[in-house]
């Protein structure tokens, strides 16, 4: 099961849009439409039929566009290291919000960005020069 990878990640959602920093590899990622939705129940632990389930509920989805939008919103995720495999079971049904994420269909956007890479990587306590302070890198 797949599920979003707290151990290296942290997201904060927005108005429309989820905002994802990687610390390990120091991107950040801004996820909207549909992916909003699906990136919370994966933080509950939803795996890839639930979400498919819960997409198709959400927003009327027939089940193939459901299993379809999911699977590529996973591939997305996956290719970032934004979600890791688990062998933990899902929770109930009942854990899962179905007003999560927008209220119109649109399918996931997963943009990726690494223009603050060094920033976002830098140990800002071990890592800096002593006579600049943060975030200038010791030569």
């Amino acid at each position: 099961m797949l599920v979003a990878n707290i151990s290296q990640v942290s997201a904060e959602a927005f108005d429309s849009e989820i905002v994802i920093i990687h610390f390990l590899q120091g991107t950040y990622f801004s996820i909207r439409g549909v992916g909003m939705a699906l990136w919370k129940w994966l933080e509950l632990g939803a795996d890839q039929a639930t979400l498919a389930d819960l997409l198709s509920r959400r927003y009327g989805l027939d089940a193939e566009r459901s299993r379809t939008e999911v699977a590529r919103c996973l591939d997305l995720l996956g290719q970032h290291d934004l979600i890791i495999e688990t062998d933990a079971p899902p929770p109930s049904q009942d854990a899962y919000a179905l007003d999560a994420g927008p209220a119109e269909f649109s399918e996931a956007v997963v943009e990726v960005f690494d223009d603050l890479q060094e920033l976002i990587a830098i140990d800002p306590v071990h890592e800096v020069d002593p006579m600049q302070g943060w975030p200038h890198r010791p030569p």
